[in-house]
């Protein structure tokens, strides 16, 4: 596992953490903090998600072939590590349409070869059925009146570097050096996602990670259906898509009736959200200016969440 601890201590920086608030958030010795952050230590996968975890960061960001996840390690049937919000992925779908794990797995390649072709056809104008619509929609004078603005240069620059990682077929892209803004990160894979996401009626992606890891965080499978199994509680939703809450787990699977199962919910939601209180509280105490930003993150999530799942 290739764990950037020059980029992650770059980031923990960035976010406003020292290697001292780090240890006191995790109640440890700052020189035992020091020796994971030492370049020549190996770390393991939970120890890398700890460390990640305290400064709000995915450790696919510092290894972008990081097979762990924030939590819990779970195991698929090819024993490929995937993270709580990925099982859960596999629940909706055994729920929804009664496919397996090893279903989807035998069909993974041909499904990514189809959408990255979609990708690509987009990309090169050649998708024959936005140009149908695009005709059609001049036919019927429902092309609105064209307006022409005009791209920052960042944006120009982030559309050539797409473009050429396109071209050199890198779908996940990687970091570029902006003119601008220094190193960047974009993947045209997310970015069609994004498009894709915008166009479905009951199933969102999360696609605000950049890094060249895939992952299935923050994504609504199906929104109707999440809304019945949590009597539209859109915190337990979003406890779900995260993965927060583990659907796939003996315990949940055991309960029988609905009311037990969001009371079940309820309780593994407030354990999370009393873990990660204890954690901002205990920033806020040695940064206080951070208390405004966690308000303020706190309101566009919120907001972010209520359009999410009320957009069937």
């Amino acid at each position: 596992m290739a764990f950037d601890k020059v980029k992650f201590k770059k980031k923990m920086r960035e976010n406003g953490f020292t290697q001292k608030n780090i240890a006191e958030v995790l109640d440890v010795d700052i020189r035992t903090v020091n020796r994971w952050l030492d370049p020549k230590i190996s770390l393991s996968s939970e120890k890398i998600a700890t460390l990640c975890n305290v400064i709000g960061e995915a450790p696919s960001d510092f290894d972008p072939k990081w097979e762990g996840n924030f939590g819990n390690t779970n195991q698929a049937r090819v024993s490929a590590k995937i993270s709580s919000a990925s099982k859960n992925g596999y629940w909706f779908m055994r729920k929804l349409y009664n496919v397996s794990e090893k279903d989807i797995l035998e069909i993974a390649p041909t499904m990514f070869a189809l959408l990255v072709d979609a990708m690509f056809a987009r990309q090169n104008g050649e998708d024959k059925k936005l140009e149908a619509a695009s005709i059609l929609a001049k036919h019927f004078d429902l092309v609105p009146e064209e307006r022409f603005f005009p791209k920052f240069p960042e944006e120009i620059e982030e559309d050539n570097a797409i473009n050429e990682f396109m071209n050199k077929r890198e779908i996940l892209g990687g970091e570029f050096l902006s003119d601008y803004s220094g190193p960047i990160s974009v993947n045209p894979f997310n970015q069609y996602l994004s498009v894709i996401s915008k166009e479905s009626i009951n199933a969102k992606a999360d696609t605000s990670k950049i890094s060249g890891s895939l992952s299935s965080y923050g994504t609504a499978y199906d929104i109707k259906f999440t809304n019945e199994l949590t009597d539209n509680d859109v915190e337990l939703n979003d406890a779900i898509a995260s993965g927060e809450i583990e659907l796939f787990s003996k315990e949940f699977e055991q309960i029988s009736t609905n009311e037990e199962r969001i009371a079940f919910m309820k309780l593994k939601l407030a354990e999370s959200k009393e873990r990660k209180q204890h954690e901002i509280e205990q920033l806020i105490k040695r940064n206080p200016s951070m208390k405004k930003l966690f308000q303020r993150m706190d309101g566009i999530r919120a907001n972010k969440s209520k359009t999410k799942w009320n957009s069937f």
